[in-house]
């Protein structure tokens, strides 16, 4: 089933397609892992639809395929995405005997009552569960998801998911406010009046009782929406999160590689068809221009709390400091008490973080109006 929230490339009901399905991708992470340039992996995701409904045996070959192509780094994270539903501790064992190790379960809350809603086909207690079982099979890094800002939910529900969530003390978390996408269910219910969110001061309140209550515990809040014990941060997520690039395989994958963002064809069959035949999986690709890729970075890096703009890395890649760049911008939301702005970098204060997106919207507004119409050749 899918969620009615939930606009991602996922299908139900196709199992029987995995062995052919992780056939054909071994076959694409041989071919575009060679033509990438890269050296080695550090990081390999595991992300999309269940990848916990994969075999260990099918775990053990596409990491195998990712190895022999690009050597694994030695502190390489490999991450597997995992719903409760499919927690087995037989299952559990098997990945991480084949190398995994990291997981991360999309919970989303610990209320029976809000899992109904959000469509989810797992309960509070199988949650707890999962995690159990994970620790149980060596797992010493493990991620929860949680949503807030659902409909008919109270921070009085929220402040219990994250009572919750702590006394299972998982490695990291990240903590998302529900977005409504254009083309999901929840968005005709939400304009027919069937549901019911909570406004946008319930969903600062939320978001602010979360970063109290996690930091009184030892959790550091690394990016916007997410928080680790020390030395448990993301280490894939930071990756897009740098502008860096990574290859993006299988159905539906994007990936940013060369200057170029690729999307692979979203239906499995098709997929499968076109890997097993040895033609091109993408099913697009963009060129990204010198503008973009410069308003990406400043919406991106500013993610990053600690870090921010790097001005240096910044520079050393687009030709421009950025904080002579936004000189006039950066001065009037430092007067806000919206950024912080010193020799190496810009941040967001803690004030900012609840107006991330107007912060970055005004950057790049500013940053539109600035560049040169003619630089626009992709790099």
């Amino acid at each position: 089933m899918r969620c009615p929230y939930c606009d991602f490339n996922t299908y139900a009901g196709m199992q029987s397609l995995i062995p052919a399905y992780v056939e054909a991708l071994c076959r694409v992470i041989a071919r575009e892992g060679a033509a990438s340039g890269f050296q080695s992996a550090r990081t390999v995701y595991f992300g999309g639809g269940t990848p916990s409904l994969l075999k260990p045996s099918h775990v053990v070959r596409l990491i195998e395929a990712v190895n022999a192509v690009l050597p694994f780094t030695a502190d390489c994270e490999i991450t597997l995405e995992a719903n409760p539903v499919t927690a087995d501790a037989a299952r559990f064992a098997g990945f991480r005997a084949a190398g995994v190790n990291r997981l991360s379960f999309g919970v989303q809350s610990f209320s029976d009552r809000l899992l109904k809603v959000l469509g989810r086909d797992h309960d509070a207690a199988q949650a707890r569960r999962a995690l159990r079982l994970a620790q149980s099979a060596g797992f010493e890094n493990v991620s929860l998801d949680l949503m807030y800002a659902l409909p008919n939910q109270s921070l009085a529900d929220w402040q219990h998911d994250v009572e919750q969530v702590l006394a299972l003390a998982p490695e990291h978390l990240s903590l998302y406010c529900l977005t409504v996408e254009p083309t999901t269910p929840y968005a005709r219910w939400v304009g027919s009046g069937r549901i019911k969110l909570p406004g946008d001061d319930i969903a600062a309140d939320m978001y602010a009782h979360a970063r109290e209550r996690l930091a009184a515990v030892g959790y550091e809040h690394y990016e916007l929406s997410n928080w680790a014990l020390p030395g448990r941060e993301g280490l894939h997520n930071q990756i897009y999160w740098r502008y860096e690039p990574y290859l993006g395989l299988g159905a539906g994958a994007h990936g940013y590689l060369h200057g170029k963002r690729t999307e692979e064809i979203r239906k499995p069959r098709a997929y499968i068809e076109r890997a097993l035949s040895g033609d091109s999986t993408v099913l697009r690709s963009e060129n990204i221009s010198r503008a973009t890729a410069m308003e990406e970075s400043v919406f991106l890096n500013l993610r990053l709390l600690q870090q921010g703009i790097v001005r240096q890395e910044f520079a050393a890649r687009f030709g421009a400091d950025p904080a002579m760049l936004f000189n006039r911008e950066l001065a009037e939301l430092a007067r806000a008490g919206l950024v912080s702005v010193d020799e190496t970098s810009i941040r967001l204060t803690p004030q900012g973080y609840f107006l991330a997106n107007e912060v970055c919207v005004q950057l790049i507004t500013a940053l539109e109006a600035r560049l040169n119409t003619a630089a626009t050749a992709p790099f």
